[in-house]
């Protein structure tokens, strides 16, 4: 699963830019239960959303074939997936 995660200094008028991409994650070869690795990549980059919010970062989350920007402020971490009201 592919991510692109934007960002700037919260609360700041300037543009989103492109802080972290990723090219997704490898099972290195191994049989792996379908949903494990999205499973795997969502915790992943939750660790590093953290640290940019840690740093008071505020932005958006992009997922592969997912045209939902999943939103993080440094009070408040992304849900995933949306829930729908």
């Amino acid at each position: 699963m592919k991510k692109q995660v934007f960002g700037r200094k919260a609360g700041s008028q300037e543009p989103m830019v492109l802080l972290l991409e990723s090219g997704g994650v490898s099972t290195g070869g191994q049989k792996v239960a379908p949903g494990v690795i999205d499973e795997f990549a969502v915790a992943n980059v939750r660790r590093q959303i953290q640290m940019l919010r840690d740093k008071n970062i505020e932005g958006y989350l992009l997922f592969e074939n997912d045209p939902t920007r999943y939103e993080f402020t440094p009070q408040c971490d992304f849900i995933y997936p949306a829930k729908i009201h």
